[in-house]
């Protein structure tokens, strides 16, 4: 492995010194900057494959990853275009910088089919140079169901798509509520309560949360449910209401077909459920004790996992679906 390293490191070394030989500026000159800044996107050739006809076909990958000033996000994210063009594959990524090239390390969960959960660990060492200040090349080695890979690599460097806001105050550990509105918000919302339009708002609300809780059928609304005790139990300083929202959303999650092993209830209908217990958990955190925040996590941290990953009975995979915008708008 260490001799296949080194001439793989020579081999790289050669095909960049042929490439860049009639550049003006010297790769070191062009490492040297803080280029990773931005959305990193990378262009394996031939980085996946899989049968057709008995036959190997290898297609490209694109891996996508966040820096700022040379540090990377852990998370990194691959699609295919002519391999499942459905599914955004997913993994971790480290990078770091050597004498004259950077070294990335990644592996990823490669799924070959947007309608199983099932995936292969696919794993990427990349070696890159700086053509310019938005241009990467480079070669890469690895590999995906026990077949060696190796082939060039493109990439490009351009602006984050993250926004700064203005005047904003970060989040601090553990603070809560966070999803509709800011702890910093909660006095502003109790004194209205005693308004013309806060007790309007009040009033619908306690005569919404006297019908009918649906455990079956499109409209699961057993989370929503318990998010409207949580708001009153937050707005009033009220423990029972606060504990009223835990035994709706428990009483939700069990009776709700399908929620666990059951795979009758399509993920269509999981999705609304899981969005009422999650605004439900935000509401109710500073009122819930450990244990019931526990609990709680657990069951959101699985769920959020499934949402994510797509799938199940009547998934459609298309990107503008109904389906897949309240699956990953739920997972969100």
């Amino acid at each position: 492995m260490a001799l296949f390293t080194r001439r793989f490191s020579i081999f790289f070394v050669l095909y960049v010194t042929l490439f860049l030989g009639g550049s003006k500026a010297s790769s070191t000159d062009f490492v040297q900057k803080e280029l990773f800044s931005g959305v990193v996107s990378l262009r394996l050739r031939n980085g996946v494959w899989r049968l057709l006809d008995d036959s190997p076909i290898f297609q490209d990958i694109f891996l996508d990853l966040n820096c700022e000033n040379s540090v990377c996000e852990s998370d990194i994210y691959g699609w295919a275009p002519k391999y499942n063009q459905d599914v955004e594959h997913k993994g971790t990524v480290s990078i770091s910088k050597k004498n004259n090239y950077w070294q990335i390390e990644a592996d990823l969960e490669i799924r070959a089919n947007p309608f199983t959960m099932e995936s292969n660990l696919a794993r990427y060492s990349i070696e890159v140079l700086p053509l310019s200040e938005d241009e990467l090349i480079g070669n890469y080695r690895g590999s995906l169901n026990g077949r060696f890979l190796l082939g060039k690599v493109k990439g490009s460097i351009r602006e984050s798509n993250i926004q700064k806001v203005t005047d904003f105050v970060p989040i601090e550990s553990q603070e809560h509520p966070r999803l509709i509105f800011r702890n910093s918000d909660l006095d502003d919302l109790k004194a209205k309560i005693d308004t013309v339009t806060g007790k309007a708002i009040l009033n619908r609300l306690e005569d919404t949360l006297k019908g009918e809780i649906f455990y079956t059928g499109y409209g699961l609304n057993g989370g929503s449910h318990g998010a409207g005790y949580c708001f009153l139990g937050l707005l009033k300083d009220d423990v029972s209401l606060a504990q009223k929202g835990w035994d709706v959303v428990q009483d939700a999650i069990a009776l709700s077909r399908g929620i666990n092993e059951n795979e009758n209830l399509r993920i269509l209908e999981r999705s609304g459920l899981v969005m009422g217990v999650a605004i439900a958990y935000d509401l109710c955190y500073p009122l819930w004790n450990d244990e019931q925040r526990a609990n709680l996590t657990k069951w959101l941290a699985g769920q959020t996992l499934q949402l994510a990953q797509g799938g199940g009975r009547g998934w459609n995979n298309h990107t503008v679906s109904n389906w897949n915008v309240r699956a990953r708008s739920a997972a969100g």
